[in-house]
């Protein structure tokens, strides 16, 4: 993962971090059938956390970092012959980052925001076991903000509270399953996503927080288990 901020000219130095950030996540999906047409619904659960490297100008520290997602999807499945389906869907969720910045002149800061967006899955089944599946995804970010505690020029107490205007995401991604059984089967995948904050004015005055770009390529594995 890597982040990076873009502070105007003359205001300090940005932040920017980079680190491996391993974590897990859970989903349950299924396509039962509404009224006669057949809907894709999931809901997922993300975690993931890591001691990331931190800088800005000459200040260097760890970021004991922990990201959390909730999501959900509904979609509706078109099927091409025996082998193929593709899913447009739209989803929604939530997400969280907490920033631990270690030691001397450290402070916690919590960035959060919620997300609805649009996205589309392709899959297409080489057998009666193998299956492979592409995704492509953008989310407009709303309700945005940082907040910021034990900064250092904040009295005791006191925390910064920075709104972001509207913004956007995008991901991209291919994945794997392979069934061994009727119950048991393997998973794997490989994405890229884009995320953009606008920054915004805090409430404090003099405190701003600049526009960042976050870019993360991740690979999972995991076990399905079939229903």
């Amino acid at each position: 993962m890597n982040y990076q901020e873009a502070a105007p000219e003359g205001y300090g130095p940005s932040d920017a971090e980079t680190g491996f950030v391993p974590g897990y996540a859970f989903t349950v999906s299924g396509t039962p059938d509404v009224l006669g047409v057949p809907l894709y619904m999931g809901l997922n659960y993300a975690h993931s956390g890591a001691n990331m490297t931190y800088k800005a100008g000459n200040f260097r520290t760890l970021d004991d970092a922990h990201f959390y997602t909730v999501g959900g999807k509904l979609g509706v499945p078109f099927y091409f012959g025996r082998n193929g389906a593709v899913v447009p869907y739209v989803s929604g969720g939530y997400r969280h980052w907490n920033r631990n910045l270690m030691g001397a002149g450290g402070y916690d800061e919590v960035y959060s925001n919620e997300y609805a967006g649009l996205g589309v899955s392709a899959y297409y089944a080489l057998n009666s076991r193998f299956v492979v599946g592409a995704n492509i995804h953008a989310d407009l970010i709303v309700g945005g903000h940082v907040r910021a505690y034990d900064f250092p020029v904040l009295r005791p107490g006191e925390v910064i509270d920075a709104p972001f205007g509207d913004s956007a995401s995008e991901s991209v991604g291919l994945s794997a399953n392979y069934r061994l059984n009727k119950v048991v089967g393997l998973y794997g995948d490989i994405g890229y996503a884009h995320l953009h904050y606008t920054g915004g004015a805090a409430n404090i005055p003099g405190i701003f927080e600049p526009a960042s770009q976050t870019n993360q390529v991740s690979v999972g594995a995991g076990v399905r288990v079939y229903f």
